[in-house]
């Protein structure tokens, strides 16, 4: 029996990005195209005869690449949508955060982190780069206590490894600087992930910096 792809479409204005987004997915197992575009006309349609589980969409310009967003996952409501920018520091970045669409990539991603993204993604979780996590922290609206953010409750160990995802360090990494396994990695980031009440990695992070557990000078 064939195992079903995890397929991508996506609407870029430059060619050799498009390209190159491409290229890792083909050589991928499990990862599809299922279209692409240089631009949004006609992309509500595009989706509606290409059926993909994700869109990634570029954020030029800005405001309407939100608006189009919105209108694409209200006709789609189980679609995937990532927004594709070069923009670390941007008003909308949060705008489009707060709206909880699926993620937001810098266009400058590694082969390595692309397929991060689509992993997770895939798995049903969000995913924002990194170089993000900062500034949609500091935008975060402070909110009242939480279980979990009293640094008192997390052992050294787990702080360590917070600033290890911080920085982008996988299970392999992180176990090798404890001298620890990877499975034991795994139990640790699930019984974090369990006590910040998160459901995956990148919203640990930001957790942990929104709660002082760690700095932004940490990652």
């Amino acid at each position: 029996m064939k195992t079903q792809t995890f397929s991508i479409f996506i609407a870029d204005p430059h060619a050799i990005f498009r390209e190159g987004i491409k290229k890792v997915i083909a050589g991928t197992p499990g990862l599809s195209m299922a279209g692409e575009s240089e631009n949004v006309t006609g992309l509500m349609e595009a989706i509606g005869k290409s059926g993909p589980d994700l869109l990634l969409i570029s954020t030029i310009p800005f405001k309407a690449s939100i608006e189009v967003a919105e209108s694409v996952q209200e006709a789609f409501p189980a679609l995937k949508i990532v927004l594709l920018t070069n923009l670390t520091r941007h008003p909308d970045l949060y705008t489009a955060y707060s709206k909880g669409i699926a993620g937001i990539i810098c266009k400058a991603i590694s082969e390595k982190e692309l397929l991060t993204a689509f992993g997770e993604l895939r798995n049903g979780n969000p995913y924002y780069s990194p170089e993000l996590l900062p500034y949609l922290t500091r935008k975060q609206p402070s909110g009242s206590a939480t279980a979990g953010n009293n640094r008192e409750e997390w052992a050294e160990k787990e702080i360590f490894i917070l600033k290890c995802l911080g920085k982008g360090n996988s299970n392999e990494e992180i176990a090798k600087l404890l001298n620890l396994r990877e499975r034991s990695i795994e139990r640790y980031k699930s019984r974090m992930m369990e006590k910040a009440c998160v459901p995956n990695t990148v919203n640990l992070v930001l957790y942990a910096i929104k709660n002082k557990l760690i700095t932004i000078r940490d990652i």
